[in-house]
């Protein structure tokens, strides 16, 4: 809000509750067009069709709404004042034009986004402002997307390089030289400016195991799960799973998609 305090718990990027929006969008928008200035398609990860969700189900709390921001942007506003977003969540939020590094009004306009919410945009390693109460005067950065900070913590930033990430979700990350664009992954801005990487994202990963932990092994101790999985053969014996427990971003796109554990018994 005005003050800077948040209105509701966030909205997570693989949160998939905007199903009806996202096809509200679909049907008045050239999605080729669209994905051809924003490198994103029409899914569950951006901005637009949440921020159609709360403006029909919440709409007293968006009215109170001063700033559309990423989570690790909230926190550094918090230590600074000074609202912003970091160039990968511009670019993921779907908001965001590509090769023009400008906000893409006509989004804007369909999802009925004014533009008053929307921050500057800093590069990872611009300067935000200060701290202003925790040892003021300390430098604060607008910082980096986990995964691409990832990418460079492993020394992926040669044409090539490929990481695989694990955490809530899982990552495949492919490094390039130049802007390439493919329908069934999603593209981010490598922190290494002029370069880019290609993300093939799966919207469970490691959450997949801790859900099956805490379910199915009375918390057994994640060290002990993955020693029992070495000794499992390959193939783990027929076993499948379609890791669709909260929708799936890439390649399908599809928010209503659901998971299956198969061949237990």
């Amino acid at each position: 809000d005005e003050k800077g305090n948040p209105l509701r718990n966030s909205i997570q990027q693989n949160d998939a509750r905007a199903v009806e929006e996202i096809k509200y969008i679909k049907r008045i928008i050239d999605e080729d067009e669209y994905f051809s200035l924003t490198s994103n398609t029409i899914n569950q990860q951006i901005v637009p069709p949440k921020y159609l969700w709360l403006k029909k189900h919440e709409p007293e709390k968006l009215k109170k709404a001063r700033y559309i921001m990423g989570s690790y942007d909230f926190i550094s506003f918090k230590l600074t004042g000074i609202s912003h977003v970091e160039l990968n969540w511009a670019l993921e939020s779907g908001l965001w034009m590509v090769r023009e590094k400008k906000w893409y009004k006509k989004i804007l306009d369909i999802a009925e986004i004014p533009d008053h919410l929307l921050p500057a945009v800093y590069k990872p390693i611009e300067i935000v402002g200060e701290t202003t109460e925790i040892l003021p005067g300390i430098p604060v950065i607008a910082g980096s997307a986990d995964h691409i900070a990832s990418a460079l913590g492993m020394g992926a930033k040669e044409e090539g390089d490929l990481l695989l990430k694990i955490g809530g979700a899982g990552d495949i990350l492919f490094v390039v030289n130049s802007l390439k664009m493919d329908k069934r992954l999603f593209l981010d801005y490598h922190d290494i400016p002029t370069k880019f990487i290609l993300n093939g994202c799966m919207a469970s990963s490691g959450s997949i195991v801790k859900w099956f932990r805490n379910n199915f092994t009375n918390n057994l101790e994640f060290e002990k799960l993955t020693k029992l999985a070495e000794k499992s053969r390959v193939g783990a014996k027929g076993l499948v799973m379609l890791p669709y427990f909260l929708g799936e971003k890439t390649p399908i796109f599809d928010p209503i998609a659901r998971g299956v554990i198969l061949g237990l018994g």
